[in-house]
């Protein structure tokens, strides 16, 4: 039976990951660049970029082109003895036990990293959800394996900035982090009207389809791959129902800018209302005709009855 630590890692998400890449982008090529220079030339760097931007999936992809790179995303619940108890079983293979002292796993882990010249690449992802005081312990393993070994720290923008509010009040360990940081990558390539066109026929798009795409000011990858699911989803919508595809914006995104202020009605809004505004009127015109004709025939059958009774008297 496989042990706690064995039944899910960090590694098993890049993997799922993996299988859902298709395409890459500007945005993550850059990102390949920083990790194969990290790589190639033992640098501790860190990475700043907007949430949603494919940084976790160019990982992924980069991982598996080149061994001797591992991996850890930091959850909420994370410590950095879970650091080194993940990056140790990573690396060596072997868990350690729950009496060894977090000096004890530095040694262990700066030996395994060190006892052969191969060029070695650690990468933290979601690195800002460690402490500062968590992240004051790296420099001293960074020392130990610099011949070897390189680190790229990914996290959002806070990150950065937390570090040098945490310098600057003092925070033990800080300074000597930030210090060894040889490089920080920020600004990431936003998305091109080419890659957005080239991500759309890649998923069958129709050229309407991406024109919509484009004309929707999508942000990030995440915010294109909800978009573009969602236009495959309503033309399937329409096919079924036989009827012309409705307009979709971008799921998430436009939902948030409802709450904030009344969503301007378009063209093609104004024209359905006025249509809809017709087929009321004359629908009540219909039926004040159908009540003005059974009104008159009720009032000739009443006078025939009249004059008939007359008649007869």
């Amino acid at each position: 039976m496989k042990n706690l630590h064995e039944k899910f890692s960090s590694i098993d998400l890049l993997n799922y990951l993996f299988t859902k890449l298709c395409f890459i982008f500007k945005s993550q090529n850059y990102l390949i660049a920083v990790l194969e220079e990290a790589l190639k030339r033992s640098r501790m760097v860190g990475v700043l970029g907007r949430e949603g931007m494919g940084k976790s999936s160019a990982i992924a992809h980069f991982i598996q082109d080149n061994s001797q790179v591992y991996y850890l995303r930091i959850g909420t619940t994370y410590t950095i003895s879970h650091f080194f108890n993940e990056m140790l079983f990573q690396v060596s293979g072997v868990y350690p036990t729950v009496n060894d002292t977090l000096f004890t796993k530095m040694k262990m882990l700066s030996h395994s990293l060190t006892k052969d010249n191969t060029k070695k690449l650690i990468i933290v992802d979601d690195a800002g959800r460690l402490s500062p005081r968590s992240l004051g312990v790296f420099f001293e393993l960074r020392d130990n394996t610099i011949q070897t070994t390189g680190f790229v720290f990914v996290g959002l923008d806070y990150f950065q900035k937390n570090l040098l509010n945490a310098k600057k009040n003092g925070v033990a360990g800080i300074a000597e982090f930030y210090r060894r940081v040889e490089n920080w990558y920020g600004s990431m390539p936003g998305l091109q009207k080419n890659e957005i066109a080239a991500y759309g026929i890649k998923h069958s798009l129709t050229q309407d389809q991406i024109l919509e795409l484009q004309d929707a000011q999508v942000e990030t990858i995440a915010e294109l791959e909800n978009m573009t699911q969602a236009l495959l989803e309503e033309a399937q919508e329409a096919a079924k129902e036989e009827r012309a595809t409705k307009k979709v914006g971008v799921p998430g995104k436009n939902a948030q800018m409802d709450h904030s202020r009344p969503a301007k009605p378009s063209k093609e809004d104004d024209e359905e209302e006025e249509d809809e505004l017709e087929e009321e009127i004359a629908r009540k015109k219909k039926e004040a005709a159908k009540k003005a004709r059974a009104a008159k025939q009720a009032k000739k059958a009443k006078n025939q009855s009249a004059t008939k009774d007359d008649a007869s008297a």
